[in-house]
């Protein structure tokens, strides 16, 4: 932009109107095509982090999530009972004759005092034990990191929707009611709930012993220190 010498204001638009890779100028159309193209790829990349941190329902996720609940609850649960033995000592047995009986009474108490002692490993820590040895991680629907208020949650639901309470002959209906929502590529319904996703490792055989071998470990020391 310059003045003359009227005193008005030339205003110069540097345009190559010849340039042939000016393709805006020449095609019209093209930049708003490529502003399509990038939008759609911008999607895509927004699908597929989307679908990365979505749990999958192959029978190679279903399991490891198992295994490593089952083998958390495996040490978890000889803890807690063995803590609880020894705080109440000999009030907690009075008047029961039967050990099978004080066994499921003192499991039956335990169980939500050992998913509360999960929830708060994993809320210290990211993960506990044997999930994050067998490669599990439960993470919200956006791949963020959960804390020990969601794990609390989850627990709970995995208490309540899951094993039903502990209730044996229950809980076998709940569970299968689980798993088949885990197959179907559905989350299950403690999951759904609070927007959680499941990530899941390669389940090796490695993996298997290393983490059997821990709960036995862990089972047999607790069981000696009780007694």
């Amino acid at each position: 932009m310059s003045a003359n010498k009227y005193g008005t204001v030339d205003v110069q638009l540097d345009v190559q109107l010849d340039d042939p890779d000016n393709d805006s100028l020449t095609h019209p159309s093209s930049a708003g095509e490529n502003s399509g193209k990038q939008l759609t790829s911008s999607r895509k990349s927004e699908e597929k982090k989307r679908e990365k941190h979505r749990y999958s329902g192959s029978m190679l996720n279903r399991w490891p999530r198992a295994f490593a609940r089952l083998l958390d609850l495996s040490w978890q649960m000889p803890l807690v009972m063995s803590t609880l033995l020894l705080l109440a000592s000999g009030q907690l047995t009075a008047g029961i004759t039967s050990d099978w009986l004080l066994f499921i009474m003192v499991a039956f108490v335990s169980l939500p005092i050992a998913l509360l002692l999960d929830a708060l490993i994993a809320g210290i820590f990211s993960n506990t034990p044997a999930k994050a040895i067998i490669g599990v991680k439960a993470v919200s629907s956006r791949g963020e990191r959960l804390y020990f208020g969601k794990h609390l949650k989850r627990n709970i639901g995995v208490w309540t929707d899951g094993i039903a309470l502990g209730l044996i002959p229950i809980s076998l209906f709940t569970l299968v009611k689980q798993y088949k929502r885990v197959s179907g590529r559905r989350e299950t319904i403690y999951d759904e709930k609070l927007h959680v996703r499941v990530r899941s490792g390669r389940f090796t055989a490695v993996r298997v012993v290393l983490l059997l071998l821990i709960a036995i470990g862990a089972t047999v020391g607790l069981t000696i220190f009780a007694n």
